[in-house]
């Protein structure tokens, strides 16, 4: 009777154990199948934004400006934005994406500040049209844009400022830009987007404040 009822206690815990496993699978299957069906969280595009204001005044004296496409370290220059959660260690998120390769995106950019920022006549991204003369060619190569674990952004870049139309010329003036920033947005990763935008149009005023020291000592 002992060894019936042993049997049949086997027996129910095996089925027990089958049903669990069963009910696992289920449920991940229908985890599955909610993400095929694009239920899970939908991934979310950012851009950088042009932060300067358009001025009233005549840029028809303005200089000619060329702009070498911005250079940005390969861990950056992906579609994942880049969270550093300390010195040596980086996330890459997975559905917070910039919506085009960030290089090409800080070089318009850069070409829509500059702009207003040195009141240019015209602003083209290098080499533009060759029969133009060129004054200025300004080129800018990023070592740090990202957001930190403590709700900062950082931007370190040097940037050159150089004689148009001679990218590989002596350097008419260069420097070193360093800004951090807070995120003041509920929305962390737009927050941090937004002051992203910020400190890189407080970069393109410096480059544009070079410009005009320059032409007015000459």
């Amino acid at each position: 009777m002992s060894k019936q009822r042993s049997r049949v206690w086997s027996y129910m815990k095996c089925e027990s154990r089958m049903i669990a496993v069963s009910l696992v699978f289920l449920l991940g299957l229908s985890g599955c199948t909610g993400a095929l069906r694009g239920e899970s969280s939908p991934p979310r595009y950012f851009m950088i934004a042009p932060q300067a204001q358009p001025a009233n005044t005549s840029t028809e004296s303005g200089p000619s400006i060329q702009i070498i496409e911005v250079q940005v370290p390969g861990y950056l220059d992906r579609q994942p934005i880049v969270v550093r959660n300390e010195p040596h260690e980086l996330r890459f998120t997975e559905f917070n994406l910039w919506g085009e390769k960030l290089s090409e995106t800080l070089t318009r950019v850069l070409m829509e500040n500059i702009a207003v920022q040195a009141q240019a006549k015209r602003v083209s991204v290098y080499p533009g049209p060759l029969a133009e003369k060129w004054d200025y060619l300004v080129d800018v190569s990023l070592i740090r844009f990202e957001q930190s674990a403590d709700n900062q952004v950082t931007l370190t870049a040097r940037w050159r400022l150089g004689k148009g139309g001679d990218p590989h010329g002596a350097s008419l003036m260069s420097g070193r830009y360093e800004q951090s920033e807070p995120i003041d947005n509920s929305d962390r990763f737009l927050g941090s987007v937004q002051a992203l935008s910020r400190v890189f149009a407080g970069m393109s005023a410096t480059i544009a404040d070079a410009i005009r020291q320059y032409q007015s000592a000459q």
